[in-house]
């Protein structure tokens, strides 16, 4: 083969692997330097329970949440962070006040019917748009 032939050769090689390890390096490079930029968000590092396991993996998790504005914020497929029974919030040794878990139907009176993923029966208390405090929009994992 001519020089000519074999040079266009590496180098359109060369050319097609640039763009493969210059994503894996730059990803790399800036794993560590994600900045998230909501100013409306609110952060916390989840759980003292596995209930919404595998959306929430572990306990050092930190939940992006935002405070809803009005009922027409929440769906179902939401996970939304309420203030829960006294039954329910007494098992959690750090005092927590609140629950976050999946909205699975909106009942006739408007209040929603929630369930942890990892459960397998829909929670008994349904909370009401006042007793919400977050919707849960994002999870960093730890």
């Amino acid at each position: 083969m001519k020089k000519e032939t074999i040079l266009s050769i590496l180098i359109i090689i060369i050319l097609l692997a640039i763009p493969i390890y210059a994503t894996r390096y730059f990803s790399y490079q800036f794993k560590e330097d994600i900045t998230l930029i909501c100013p409306d968000c609110d952060y916390w590092i989840s759980c003292e329970s596995n209930s919404m396991y595998p959306t929430i993996k572990s306990c050092n998790d930190t939940l992006i949440a935002i405070e809803p504005s009005s009922k027409k914020d929440i769906k179902v497929g939401d996970i939304i962070w309420y203030s829960g029974t006294k039954e329910q919030t007494e098992q959690y040794s750090d005092g927590t006040k609140y629950i976050y878990h999946r909205v699975k139907k909106i009942d006739y009176k408007g209040c929603y019917i929630t369930k942890g993923d990892n459960n397998y029966y829909e929670d008994d208390y349904t909370p009401c748009f006042y007793d919400i405090k977050f919707k849960v929009v994002g999870v960093i994992y730890a």
